[in-house]
């Protein structure tokens, strides 16, 4: 069996070569978790919600910053009232049934339900 052998020069090397890309990958993670703790940061700032930034895209601090602007843009809109309000109602009221009423019958009968009962 043929063992191969290197020298300390070609060890150094390798060792160097995965030291050089561990620190590339850790310096990325580093860059990535400043990047948002600023968005969050940011977005606070801005009055929005720090947790914007875990949907926002970006890669950059100018990318950052014009997507937390254009998020803000939008913002006075929703606090000068315009905003979903549904219908108070229950759902569950009948409508009002003017013919019923229009021939004075009474409202809440279901006549549907007594001829199925004879």
């Amino acid at each position: 069996m043929d063992e191969k052998t290197f020298t300390q020069e070609e060890v150094n090397k390798i060792v160097s070569k995965r030291l050089s890309e561990e620190r590339a990958k850790l310096e990325k993670e580093l860059a990535a978790k400043e990047l948002n703790f600023n968005a969050r940061a940011m977005l606070k700032e801005k009055g929005l919600n720090p947790d914007l930034a875990d949907v926002l895209k970006y890669e950059d601090e100018e990318t950052l910053k014009k997507n937390i602007d254009l998020l803000g843009a939008g913002e006075p809109a929703h606090k000068s009232g315009l905003q979903y309000n549904p219908n108070s109602g229950s759902g569950n009221v009948k409508p009002k049934d003017s013919i019923r009423e229009a021939f004075g019958l009474p409202s809440g009968r279901n006549y549907s339900e007594e001829v199925g009962a004879h």
